[in-house]
């Protein structure tokens, strides 16, 4: 099977620091080893799982299948990175922290 890779797009998207330190920690271990799970990322980058789903909105990686976890044995998400640069438009920005008064 041929990966729907892109030296180009992770050679710029390092160089140019297009993505946050953590998540381009996790694009870069998807990047030379995925397919992988969430807990495959986990494994080779702590915690990594909770960023693929940001990588996803962004366009720099995306769901490619099912597999059963050889952990847990339930069917969960494979995960690969695209040949996209991220979409700064992708994520949703975090809501306006609500400002308490006191009465």
């Amino acid at each position: 099977m041929v990966r729907e890779t892109s030296i180009e797009a992770f050679r710029q998207i390092e160089e140019e620091g297009l993505l946050s330190d953590r998540r381009f920690q996790v694009y870069s271990y998807l990047f030379r080893h995925g397919p992988c799970t969430g807990l495959q990322v986990s494994g080779g980058v702590p915690g990594g799982w909770k960023r693929l789903a940001e990588l996803r909105d962004l366009g720099v990686a995306r769901e490619v299948g099912y597999t059963v976890c050889e952990v847990t044995g339930k069917t969960v998400l494979l995960w690969d990175v695209t040949d996209k640069l991220p979409d700064p438009n992708g994520l949703k920005p975090s809501p306006e922290p609500v400002q308490k008064t006191l009465f």
